[in-house]
């Protein structure tokens, strides 16, 4: 294999190369604002202590003082949260099994 092959070989590579890294790069913006669309549909407050919480890094207990509110209430109400924006992004299958029980 001569130089220009090997060039073009390698051209060729580079180029599969930056089509897969913009079709990720393409997936992940269309997976933000997915995301950021569901955290928007809640409450301001409980938007607010979600993106603080999970994009901010700020831990729970942070929020909480900030809100006047045990860390506790606040940790719930961020997993409640987490619960509802799993639903509206995966509906059905982000619903953890619930046993019925059926009363006669």
């Amino acid at each position: 294999m001569d130089g220009g092959e090997r060039q073009a070989e390698n051209r060729s590579r580079l180029e599969s190369r930056g089509k897969e890294i913009d079709d990720d790069t393409a997936e992940l913006k269309r997976l933000m604002t997915e995301i950021e669309n569901a955290v928007s549909s809640l409450e301001p407050e409980t938007c607010q202590l979600v993106w603080e919480h999970y994009v901010d890094g700020i831990a729970w207990y942070g929020i909480a003082d900030r809100l006047y509110l045990s860390s506790d209430c606040v940790r719930k109400r961020g997993q409640r949260a987490l619960a509802d924006i799993a639903d509206i992004l995966f509906g059905r299958k982000a619903q953890p099994y619930k046993p019925v029980v059926l009363i006669a």
